[in-house]
């Protein structure tokens, strides 16, 4: 079914692994179809609040920041956009990642 116009990532974030968060965003621009959109959530735990980071490896696959809305609160909501070009023709891994917990 891909690539879709709207991907929601939400409930994932806080229960996977950092590479496996990394590997996700990663693939994003793979599973978006031109001009699609993520919407992905997020919450900090006492030792590390890794939502800047991931809002920098969105920006870092190629997509747009729309929104974030999280700070100060403890959970964040992100809205990213494909870029108007064609997506990107890579295959997306078919375990993109595995719940820790």
């Amino acid at each position: 079914m891909l690539p879709v116009d709207l991907l929601l990532l939400c409930g994932i974030f806080g229960n996977i692994s950092t590479a496996d968060i990394h590997a996700t965003v990663t693939a994003v621009p793979s599973m978006l179809a031109t001009g699609g959109t993520v919407i992905w959530t997020r919450g900090w735990f006492a030792h590390e609040d890794l939502r800047p980071t991931i809002r920098d490896w969105f920006a870092h696959a190629g997509l747009n920041e729309v929104a974030f809305d999280g700070d100060p609160e403890r959970f964040g909501v992100g809205v990213a956009s494909a870029s108007n070009e064609p997506a990107s023709k890579r295959i997306v891994p078919s375990r993109l990642f595995t719940f820790t917990r």
